[in-house]
């Protein structure tokens, strides 16, 4: 069954960060985050008045990520989900291969890196004005890899980028849907499983939430509001 719910309000959140109280939540460094308010660049937050322009870090570490609040070693009894969303610009789609990478990354029960589940999202470099995506459990990725079920995104606007964590059978499986805000749409939904992956064997909780820095391919920023950890 298919969980698609955007985070439309501020209640019931495991985590939390909307931008609203100085982006607490989101971990900066070499000043690679910066808060604007409705109407910059002509576009409104997703949530509230504040949205987010992540950008390359001064010191070239990394670019931002948040630990939900803090890193996981337990898989909750009916899972998670993660939420972000990302503003798609068409201006931005002028022919150019623009790219970028979000990962939503679980641990092993010892706290250890486990596995990435990653959004590749970038420009659509046969249709200007559009914007494709797809999934993988690797960073670099290609949006546009036949193999993975791209799909085209023509509108611009805000898009969330959901991650749904599940036991399936003792098993890891990860929900990947994109949802365009305005109308609440599925626009595209992939499952990522892997065998190995078993729940409070292998497998424990939450780790980050991250614009991966090797993902990123001709863009100096991405626009983003409203990061969100829910228990299900």
């Amino acid at each position: 069954t298919s969980t698609t719910t955007t985070s439309s309000t501020t209640s019931g959140y495991a985590f939390l960060d909307s931008l609203e109280d100085g982006g607490a939540g989101i971990t900066e460094a070499g000043d690679n985050f910066d808060i604007v308010q409705n109407g910059y660049g002509g576009i409104d937050a997703y949530h509230g008045t504040n949205f987010g322009i992540a950008h390359a870090p001064t010191n070239l570490t990394y670019w931002p990520f948040t630990a939900y609040g803090g890193y996981s070693s337990t898989f909750p009894t009916y899972g998670y989900m993660t939420e972000v969303a990302v503003y798609l610009e068409a201006a931005l789609s002028d022919g150019v291969d623009r790219r970028f990478d979000f990962s939503s990354a679980i641990s092993d029960p010892s706290g250890v890196h486990r596995r990435d589940f990653i959004f590749h999202v970038g420009t659509d470099v046969s249709n200007a004005g559009q914007w494709i995506a797809s999934v993988s459990n690797n960073s670099p990725g290609w949006p546009a890899n036949p193999a993975r079920n791209p799909v085209s995104i023509p509108n611009e606007g805000w898009y969330v980028l959901q991650h749904v964590f599940r036991d399936v059978e003792g098993v890891l499986e990860v929900e990947l849907n994109m949802i365009q805000a305005t109308t609440q749409a599925t626009i595209g939904s992939w499952t990522l499983s892997d065998a190995s992956d078993i729940i409070g064997s292998t497998v424990g909780g939450n780790r980050y939430g991250w614009i991966v820095d090797s993902g990123i391919q001709n863009l100096d920023y991405v626009l983003f509001d409203f990061v969100a950890l829910t228990i299900l």
